[in-house]
């Protein structure tokens, strides 16, 4: 009889310094691209609210 076995890579931030252009992203622990979000789960990297311009 076989078994299968499911193993999810849970992927560890790093220890060494990441390149400038790339960051850790704080929801999956993905290195990504510092872009608006993060292209693994969405999350917001250097989205911010625009400030109202209107009274």
């Amino acid at each position: 009889m076989t078994q299968e076995a499911v193993v999810e890579h849970q992927p560890e931030p790093p220890t060494e310094e990441v390149h400038e252009a790339l960051m850790v992203c704080s929801g999956c622990s993905h290195i990504v691209p510092k872009t608006m979000v993060c292209i693994y789960c969405g999350n917001p990297i250097l989205f911010t609210q625009p400030a109202k311009t209107s009274p």
